[in-house]
């Protein structure tokens, strides 16, 4: 493999993983202002907020994850 090809394969996968991380940040920054925006009893709130950002870093995972495999098997 030339170093054309490896540089091509290494933009892909930074433009995949970049796409992925502004999914899973969109994701955990709606649960953050959830969690922020939680008075003192409103505790429903507060869980689904962290479940949004438990849910934005698996998408961030598994996003980056299935972008390098995408990117290699090509």
């Amino acid at each position: 493999m030339g170093w054309r090809r490896a540089f091509g394969y290494a933009l892909k996968y930074i433009i995949y993983a970049f796409v992925w991380l502004v999914i899973g940040g969109i994701v955990i920054s709606m649960g953050y202002m959830m969690i922020a925006g939680s008075v003192l009893g409103d505790y429903w709130k507060l869980i689904w907020g962290m479940i949004l950002v438990i849910i934005g870093i698996v998408v961030v995972i598994f996003g980056l994850m299935a972008a390098y495999f995408k990117v290699m098997s090509s």
